[in-house]
């Protein structure tokens, strides 16, 4: 039944389905899409409230100390490091725990959607 791949088997045993470590799921993958897409709407809306209203106007304080000590480019670089490791951590946690790596891509993009509507909503 295996073809040199480390597999498990579901529990009902059926053959035909197979989980294979090292591969995504389309839940999977459209959960990442979705993530990185949620992310990027709270960096962009925070370009454009820091734009017109300064860094003043941002609500979260870790997101102005990242700010005032590393610039947009460090901020920007944190966004993109966060949205990687939740990913890392999804892909490494999915086989086994799969509600826990489920529930980690609905916390970042809640709090993506969060962040860019609370952003939206000071413009």
């Amino acid at each position: 039944m295996t073809t040199g791949r480390q597999e498990d088997v579901l529990s009902s045993g059926e053959p035909d389905l197979v989980v294979r470590r090292g591969s995504l799921t389309l839940p999977q993958v459209v959960g990442l899409g979705v993530l990185a897409l949620a992310q990027f709407f709270d960096w962009a809306s925070f370009l454009v409230l820091v734009s017109r209203h300064g860094l003043a106007a941002e609500a979260n304080p870790i997101v102005v100390r990242i700010a005032q000590t590393a610039g947009i480019p460090g901020l920007t670089l944190a966004k993109v490091a966060t949205v990687g490791f939740a990913a890392l951590l999804m892909f490494l946690i999915a086989p086994k725990r799969r509600k826990l790596a489920y529930g980690l891509l609905v916390f970042g993009i809640a709090a993506g959607m969060v962040g860019g509507l609370s952003n939206v909503a000071s413009l």
